[in-house]
């Protein structure tokens, strides 16, 4: 078991054996828990399928590799270090709010990983639903942004090795039964050493194309931003306004972009408040930027007094 021996010596290397149990399923539990990867069962798509299935009358979620995407050997290199990095990172990660990784199977060439099943989608699709009556109030935002931020401080100062997860979006980002949230897709993900160096090898583009991967160095603090890109979409509805959502911030203007739903609750100097922290989380130094564990303790205030 070739994958098997690496998974092993990387696990062993990184965090120097203090991991969580992960249980090795075989291909044969895997193609019974999912009727024969049959197509109906999949949920999710990209460099990997992801298949709905039940393993011990439990329901999973199962990341499978898509072989036909791209056969180059320089493709299939990155994403046996996206697979490393997923166990690497989420065997050590105890949190409330980040994705439960169960096992994984190390029969193929490509490992597959088994998740706990998250039922409600990603906060991307809950933060774009129109029904009136469906849609996310002010609380809810606030609540799940703070409980984001509290999974970010937990990988930044909870852990013997700093994790950075890099990738940080609402579509990386799930909904449990409970409507509380879970981080997930830890394949880029960092782990810092004692000497503070955090490197990683990264695309220059969409990894589908397999193209040439380059030294990228990256700090929490590029969590930070990522985290207030998010904050501004709970705000706004909307991605890819970051730069008009500054400007209005700093006009005291953000009743142009904030949410209707947000801005029928008539809650304007919190959500100013919220405002004023997105923003100081994506500003372009990052030495300026706060800590997530800054961050969350701001949220939380947030919370109390909004109870």
């Amino acid at each position: 078991m070739e994958n098997g021996s690496h998974l092993l010596e990387e696990l062993i290397c990184s965090c120097h054996a203090r991991t969580n149990p992960i249980r090795m399923f075989s291909a044969e539990e895997l193609e019974k828990a999912t009727d024969n990867y049959d197509n109906r069962n999949i949920i999710g798509k990209g460099v990997s399928y992801v298949y709905k299935g039940t393993l011990d009358n439990r329901i999973v979620a199962i990341k499978k590799f898509d072989i036909s995407l791209n056969t180059t050997r320089k493709f299939s290199d990155a994403i046996y270090e996206m697979f490393i990095n997923e166990v690497v990172s989420l065997s050590q990660i105890n949190h409330k709010n980040v994705v439960k990784l169960l096992g994984c199977c190390l029969e193929s060439r490509y490992p597959s990983l088994i998740y706990e099943f998250i039922p409600n989608g990603t906060l991307k699709g809950r933060i774009r639903v129109v029904d009136p009556l469906r849609q996310m109030t002010w609380k809810d935002r606030l609540r799940n942004a703070r409980e984001i931020a509290d999974a970010l401080a937990y990988l930044h100062t909870g852990l013997p090795k700093p994790i950075v997860h890099t990738r940080l979006d609402t579509s990386r980002i799930f909904i449990d039964e409970f409507y509380s949230v879970k981080i997930g897709t830890f394949g880029f993900s960092v782990l810092v050493h004692s000497d503070g160096t955090r490197v990683i090898r990264k695309p220059t583009g969409d990894i589908s194309f397999g193209e040439q991967m380059h030294l990228y160095r990256f700090s929490e603090k590029d969590d930070v931003r990522d985290f207030g890109i998010v904050l501004i979409e709970l705000l706004t509805g909307n991605q890819g306004i970051v730069e008009q959502f500054i400007s209005l911030v700093k006009k005291n203007n953000i009743g142009l972009v904030l949410a209707e739903v947000l801005l029928k609750e008539g809650k304007t100097e919190q959500l100013m408040e919220c405002a004023v922290l997105a923003v100081r989380c994506v500003q372009e130094d990052g030495e300026k930027r706060p800590a997530m564990k800054e961050v969350a303790q701001e949220l939380r205030k947030m919370s109390k007094r909004s109870e």
